[in-house]
């Protein structure tokens, strides 16, 4: 608190209010992009040593290739369903490298960073190698043990909009590309890909409880008024992370249909008994050690001092709502389309209401 009310009473007394909050967002996305420069800074100069592979492709067995790909969304769950898969004895996460990020363990971030991917597979696959929970796992179950990717940049990054925002750059389907390109056609219809999505409006209020939890700021209504007029209003990389109908169809055009496991949130958290049953039968492995799971625990990675949607004001829902419906229609006419869809995945329902407003005076 001291750090904020120093930010307040160094700014010149012209300012007023509005000026203080503006001011706030701006060095908000100031730090949160500072920070992620000195990472990816961090990355390249503490990781490269260790990311180097030491031995050539040709000596990686292909049950060496992870199988299961926790495409995203972000923000959706896919901490918390990333960590419950780890527990299955038969799938295993990467090691993350000595020196480099420890969410790496969880998102190798291979196929969407040029650093990682211009080390070859070789380093890819070392990562699986090195990993001890890979390892006891298999000296234990054998070749039924699977690896996974649990990258959600993968697919939010699959999106045509990314192409004329970002025309010639990694945000293209790059990607999907690379991943249909390196991994083994031998294997590659053995792939099983999992996407987990989101009501939009309280996806984006996760992420921007995330930046303002990471720029160590506290999250306010105002704030995240200037937040949608930022992102969404200029239909930023941000705001089209939750227009997922896009997103799907530029994956599918390069993995089949029925390689990919669609479930809704409010599905997965509110029967999680039945979605797991469905989940292990489509990846493939025994259903016995989620049996007796009834929820899936959620993380908490916003903070104390996060948003939550009661305290959104309804207008502002609104005009998030409305620019998010063309695109959820979208995806309720795709997802009805059930000839190839595998037979494990639910049926996908709409969207709950994000509940803005309860808290707010109208």
């Amino acid at each position: 608190m001291k750090k904020r009310r120093s930010l307040l009473a160094a700014a010149p007394a012209r300012v007023g209010r509005k000026g203080y909050s503006k001011a706030l967002l701006n060095i908000s996305f100031l730090s949160f992009l500072i920070m992620s420069l000195a990472k990816y800074r961090r990355v390249t100069e503490d990781c490269r040593e260790s990311m180097k592979p030491k031995e050539s492709i040709d000596s990686f067995p292909l049950d060496t290739w992870p199988r299961v790909y926790l495409l995203g969304a972000q923000k959706a769950g896919t901490e918390a369903m990333s960590k419950l898969l780890n527990t299955h004895p038969w799938l295993c996460s990467p090691a993350a490298p000595k020196g480099c990020p420890g969410f790496w363990a969880k998102e190798p971030h291979h196929f969407d960073r040029n650093d990682a991917y211009g080390m070859g597979a070789a380093s890819y696959l070392q990562r699986y190698r090195e990993s001890r929970s890979c390892r006891q796992k298999r000296a234990k179950y054998g070749g039924v043990v699977k690896g996974m990717d649990n990258t959600p940049n993968y697919i939010h990054r699959a999106d045509g909009q990314y192409a004329k925002l970002h025309p010639g750059s990694q945000h293209q389907s790059i990607c999907i590309f690379r991943m249909k390109e390196t991994i083994p056609q031998a294997i590659q219809s053995e792939l099983r890909f999992i996407m987990i999505l989101r009501e939009p409006v309280s996806r984006d209020l996760s992420r921007y409880n995330m930046v303002m939890k990471q720029s160590k700021l506290r999250s306010s209504a105002s704030d995240y008024w200037k937040w949608i007029q930022e992102h969404h209003m200029q239909n930023s990389t941000s705001a089209l992370r939750g227009k997922y109908s896009g997103q799907l169809r530029e994956f599918w055009k390069h993995f089949a249909r029925n390689q990919t496991f669609v479930i809704s949130a409010d599905t997965l958290y509110g029967n999680t008994a039945d979605s797991l049953s469905r989940l292990t039968d489509f990846l493939r492995v025994s259903s016995e050690p989620f049996e007796r799971i009834t929820k899936v625990p959620k993380s908490h990675t916003a903070g104390a001092d996060s948003l939550d949607s009661e305290d959104v004001d309804p207008k502002h829902c609104q005009i998030l709502h409305q620019y998010y419906q063309h695109a959820n229609e979208d995806l309720y006419r795709l997802l009805s389309d059930r000839s190839e869809a595998p037979p494990q995945e639910p049926l996908f329902p709409r969207f709950r209401d994000p509940g803005c407003g309860t808290r707010v005076r109208l």
